[in-house]
């Protein structure tokens, strides 16, 4: 690094430090700033978390666990993703002229494909170190998730719309294009199917600036009289819903040979025919007992997949 270099880096951090002193939303935390203090920001991530965590359940057909982790203040200077990304991707912001940005670790993506591939327990074994074209297709879908549901858990703040731009394995593409001057990284773990992973996602600061400093957010009162009805009629609307639930017995492999030389009269042997699972658009949503209560066929649930 030449002096020149090392002056003006020097000068970039101490703007960022002066920044955080003149935004009274902000909290200094070992050099950094966190905008936690400010209930807008709080009620994003957790309207956030909230949706993805069903989204990637239904997508993976496994329970996902999503937990905010931190959020940390960065100039381009000293960012550090490049080192820990296995893959990145940049999203448009409408409202802004700068970008944004998601990030999933390699951790992340191996648990993910394992699961999509059909692995039954935790990631294990040797951590894979590339994704490949398959992988970088899958990474795309899990950031279409992550923005719908960041866009969705913003509308209740700012209507923007966030458009996907590229996925990269290759960090420096999306780095030397798209990161913002200065940016929150909002880091999340993830448990998958047993198996721990992270992603983050990166807005600019003039977004989080915009939505913190909104003089309508300062009533909490009256916005929450303004949300009871909606959020009533969502629930009743949930609660009224209906669903089709089909009991399925254990599936059974037979040769196409065989099934072709199927007549009425043979007998196909089958597992426990007890054991019965509750199917709802493809997807095991229960594991259960077929039983008799009354003159009725019943399934007890025993466990939920």
């Amino acid at each position: 690094m030449t002096e020149n270099d090392e002056t003006k880096s020097k000068k970039t951090k101490k703007k960022a430090e002066t920044k955080s002193e003149n935004n009274s939303f902000f909290s200094g935390i070992s050099s950094k700033i966190v905008p936690l203090e400010n209930k807008a920001i709080t009620g994003l991530i957790d309207n956030f978390i909230l949706d993805l965590t069903g989204s990637f359940t239904v997508f993976l057909g496994k329970k996902a666990n999503i937990v905010f982790d931190s959020v940390q203040f960065y100039s381009a200077e000293d960012s550090s993703l490049e080192k820990k990304a296995a893959i990145l991707s940049s999203f448009q912001i409408a409202t802004l002229t700068q970008n944004g940005l998601v990030h999933f670790d390699f951790p992340f993506m191996h648990s993910a494909i394992d699961i999509l591939y059909g692995a039954s327990g935790p990631a294990n074994g040797q951590l894979m170190s590339q994704l490949g074209k398959a992988g970088g297709h899958i990474a795309e879908k899990f950031t279409q998730y992550v923005l719908a549901s960041f866009q969705s858990a913003l509308q209740e703040y700012k209507q923007t719309t966030l458009t996907h731009l590229l996925t990269s394995d290759h960090a420096s593409i999306i780095l030397n294009k798209y990161l913002p001057d200065y940016y929150f990284e909002l880091l999340f773990k993830v448990d998958l199917n047993g198996a721990s992973g992270q992603f983050s996602v990166i807005v600019p600061e003039a977004l989080f600036e915009e939505i913190a400093q909104d003089k309508t957010l300062e009533q909490p009162a009256e916005l929450q009289r303004k949300r009871r009805p909606a959020n009533e009629k969502l629930k009743k609307d949930i609660i009224d819903s209906t669903i089709t639930l089909i009991a399925c017995l254990e599936g059974t492999t037979l040769k196409i040979k065989k099934i072709m030389e199927l007549k009425s009269g043979d007998v196909i042997a089958i597992k426990d025919p007890t054991d019965v699972f509750l199917v709802h658009n493809n997807k095991r949503l229960f594991k259960g007992t077929a039983g008799q209560s009354d003159a009725k066929r019943v399934v007890q649930v025993d466990e939920t997949l």
